[in-house]
């Protein structure tokens, strides 16, 4: 029998030779039991308390195919210390028809016993319970550091260094700190402010231009004014996403950094801060084409803004490119939001949705379908990294950043990511396409794309894959552009 091994060590005390050990002893389990090793999953530096990982998933996906028939761990452990995980991938693996071994434990062919059944829940629960207690030595750890307003791990934020585990102010960086919070609460916008600072020679630890994101990082941080916080909210539970949670062991201590700016300053900029909230609290504009419009110049997402005239106080919709948006570094041209809404709906309407052409473009989906390549790869390789940032985002809010500014970048983040798997679903599937089932969804989303809001943006996200915008027009992307148009349609 073919059988593939699945290896994973985590960060506590292991290293990647704790991989080629347990290779080495599926090695020698798979020659003493004749079953022949044709492969290797791996993950390195990855926690078991969740199934997020790029080599079982990898594992999870291949037991699809005929690869092989069996799977090799080391224990236990190396494939969850989850109790429901562990359970969850026995059935997955079962319902495979593929058969588990552990080099240290003995496994029942049959999940279904119950003698087996007690057995490796008593392993799962030791293994859960190590984590628990291995969490909460880590934190409790962490926390007495907290209490003594030691740094806690991360960046520093501008302004402050890190010596012998104290915050200890970088006067260069400082100086930047001064000048944001005193144009501010002064009454200048963010783009004078960021125009000053990149005038003054200031960037962000990483060396990176201060953009308007930065601003408001910089601006909401209590530390400034000698206030340490740790960990004020939970976002995730053994690695999993909870949402937004108080957390109990939250740390504020005043008085224990050392301040760059006044109490009153920071007070008077929140005060505006909120001022300027209420001003914009307003019921926003929703926009029909969030996460598909991609600048042909930098490659940046375009999202979208409102401009409202001085004198009448009417307000105008655009899309702008990310990048212009925040960092200015980028001139792309801005696209009325109304008028490429309009274009790219009346496309579907009259190429791809219109009831006496839905025959043709059910046969064109077809085609297309079976002779083009599959591009899910890279569709999945886009998604990851959406998600990626999305976590990138909570982890910095997780390390004390007293903010919900990240929500917003976390929340287009989210948009973009359904965007791709709207597109994704378009991809080349596992199967023969049932024409008669593909003309009737096409007729239903002809109707749909007529109706309210949310309908409209999810028939758009199934039909269009992409728009790219230059300052020579604007291309959109659609499924069958090439059989129906002999191209990208331009506008």
């Amino acid at each position: 029998m073919r059988a593939v091994a699945y290896c994973r060590y985590s960060t506590d005390n292991q290293t990647e030779n704790s991989i080629m050990y347990q290779i080495s002893a599926a090695e020698d389990f798979c020659r003493r039991n004749n079953l022949e090793l044709v492969d290797v999953y791996s993950d390195e530096a990855k926690t078991g308390t969740n199934t997020n990982r790029d080599g079982l998933q990898r594992l999870l996906a291949d037991c699809k195919t005929n690869k092989f028939g069996a799977v090799v761990i080391y224990d236990q452990s190396r494939l969850s210390r989850s109790v429901t995980d562990w359970f969850s991938l026995r059935e997955t693996l079962s319902h495979a028809n593929i058969r588990l071994y552990s080099c240290c434990e003995s496994l029942s062919e049959d999940i279904l016993d119950s003698s087996a059944f007690m057995s490796e829940g008593v392993h799962a629960i030791f293994n859960q319970v190590h984590v628990l207690e291995t969490r909460k030595k880590s934190i409790a750890g962490v926390t007495t550091k907290a209490k003594r307003g030691e740094f806690c791990g991360g960046t520093p934020p501008l302004g402050y260094d890190v010596v012998e585990g104290q915050y200890v102010i970088n006067e260069m960086e400082a100086s930047g700190i001064r000048l944001l919070f005193r144009m501010y609460v002064d009454g200048y916008s963010y783009q004078q402010i960021m125009d000053k600072l990149e005038e003054g020679g200031y960037r962000t630890k990483r060396g990176n231009k201060i953009g308007t994101n930065a601003i408001y990082y910089l601006l909401i941080n209590e530390r400034y004014t000698g206030v340490f916080t740790w960990n004020r909210y939970q976002y995730k539970q053994m690695r999993k996403r909870i949402g937004k949670r108080d957390n109990p062991n939250y740390v504020r201590i005043e008085n224990a950094v050392p301040a760059i700016i006044t109490r009153e300053t920071w007070e008077r900029a929140m005060k505006r801060m909120q001022s300027n909230k209420r001003a914009t609290n307003k019921a926003k504009r929703e926009y029909l084409l969030s996460g598909l419009i991609e600048c042909g110049y930098c490659g940046s997402t375009y999202t979208g803004f409102a401009s409202k005239n001085r004198s009448s106080g009417e307000e105008t919709y655009y899309y702008m490119c990310g990048n212009k948006n925040r960092l200015k570094t980028c001139h792309a041209k801005n696209v009325r939001a109304d008028q490429i809404e309009s274009a790219v709906y009346y496309i579907l309407k009259d190429e791809l949705l219109n009831k006496q052409l839905i025959e043709r473009t059910a046969d064109v989906i077809m085609n297309i379908r079976e002779q083009s390549p599959d591009s899910s790869t890279e569709i999945k390789k886009q998604i990851a990294e959406k998600k990626q940032g999305v976590n990138n985002l909570l982890k910095a809010v997780e390390r004390g950043l007293n903010t919900d500014a990240a929500f917003p970048r976390i929340d287009d983040l989210q948009t973009e990511i359904k965007a791709l798997e709207a597109r994704l679903a378009h991809c080349q599937p596992d199967g023969t396409i049932d024409r008669k089932k593909l003309i009737k969804k096409l007729k239903a989303d002809a109707a749909r794309i007529d109706d309210d809001f949310m309908q409209r943006r999810a028939v758009i996200r199934e039909y269009v894959n992409k728009i790219i915008i230059t300052d020579d027009g604007i291309e959109v992307q659609c499924i069958g552009d090439y059989d129906i148009t002999g191209g990208a349609t331009q506008i």
